[in-house]
């Protein structure tokens, strides 16, 4: 029995069902458009492979079953609360940052799976975070929306992937790419949690390449030699003692429109600056969080995948950790209070891969 609709996407709705026998409330994804049945039989593949790990564990949500139901594909899931972009709205604010880091943390282990077993997600965004219940459990998320998700022995170079403001320069470049995509997503996410705005609000790919060369820079020169979309943005120029590969390559700067938007940031380390209003130990305790966390920002973001920071690495980040704060501020109120929203300690267990064969490297 359809209860509401809980949301509309590209190519499918999300209902809220009651399964009469049971009186079960799920969250029932209905693909629309019969051509993307076969995408929609590849979710459910990459869902039974799922299925055999600790969901619960690794913050993914729980996939029932899938049918067909008049020619259309139908996923049934567990009933979650409300997408991190619902939870920012009603906030209408930024989040603090202990807030961001239980965030980070579950989004990180579920990315440690994932990753060792080479699959990508491809759409991180904070649509697809979900709040397990934002008044019961605070801050539980789970990722969903397994639909564009690809294992990277089968990934194409070249492939349109990442929603647009949360795509690595890799995909906007047409380069190789691995799971260190969903890493660059995550950056993207945990700095507008933090800001309250988009890092990157761009209304195109060029407008968005623009973005990342402005807060960011150029990416490094074997991604633009090698991406197939290198020369949509970039002017190639060759040196004369080297005829067979670009030597140097300029931003297209003349292909500004207007409707190019304005970028929010000229660095991020800009997000280190800052009103505080926490005095004494608090104060310190703050701003050194704060510092912490664009150390963890700016390893989410580097430009090159190779050099880009694994969940694991993610997990073990004195940000994440806390280890810069437990040790020198132990007894102030704000590393209480930042404890005291932490979903539980991570165990040994979930540091490592030993319960899961890593299949894939960055």
């Amino acid at each position: 029995m359809v209860e509401s609709v809980l949301g509309c996407g590209s190519f499918g709705k999300v209902l809220h069902c009651r399964k009469v026998v049971t009186n079960e409330s799920v969250a029932l994804k209905i693909i629309m458009e019969k051509e993307y049945n076969s995408d929609a039989q590849k979710e459910m593949e990459t869902l039974e492979v799922l299925r055999h790990f600790d969901l619960e564990k690794y913050n993914i949500v729980k996939w029932y079953s899938s049918f067909v139901h008049e020619g259309h594909y139908c996923h049934e899931f567990e009933k979650l609360d409300m997408s991190l972009y619902q939870y920012q709205s009603t906030k209408k604010d930024a989040l603090e940052l202990k807030e961001i880091r239980p965030i980070l943390q579950q989004v990180a282990l579920s990315l440690q799976l994932l990753k060792g077993l080479g699959i990508t997600h491809t759409d991180l965004k904070p649509d697809n975070i979900m709040l397990v219940d934002h008044v019961l459990q605070p801050l539980r998320v789970k990722i969903i929306d397994f639909g564009t998700a690809i294992l990277i022995s089968e990934r194409r170079k070249g492939s349109e992937l990442q929603t647009l403001w949360f795509r690595s320069p890799e995909i906007l470049l047409g380069a190789s790419f691995n799971e260190a995509v969903d890493i660059w997503s995550l950056g993207c996410i945990a700095a507008e949690l933090f800001m309250g705005r988009a890092l990157f609000p761009s209304s195109d790919e060029f407008d968005m390449m623009r973005h990342i060369l402005r807060v960011i820079g150029k990416p490094p020169v074997h991604l633009l030699n090698t991406g197939k979309f290198t020369r949509h943005y970039f002017q190639h120029y060759f040196a004369r003692c080297e005829k067979k590969k670009p030597t140097l390559w300029m931003f297209k700067s003349k292909l500004y429109s207007s409707s190019c938007m304005p970028c929010t940031l000229n660095s991020l380390y800009d997000l280190l600056e800052g009103y505080n209003e926490l005095t004494g130990e608090d104060a310190k305790a703050d701003d050194l969080d704060r510092c912490t966390f664009v150390d963890l920002l700016v390893k989410m973001l580097q430009l090159d995948p190779s050099e880009r920071i694994r969940p694991k690495q993610i997990l073990q980040h004195p940000f994440i950790t806390m280890s810069h704060l437990v040790r020198d501020f132990n007894d102030c109120q704000y590393v209480k209070s930042c404890l005291d929203l932490l979903p539980g300690n991570l165990t040994e267990d979930s540091l490592n891969q030993g319960d899961f064969q890593q299949s894939s490297t960055v």
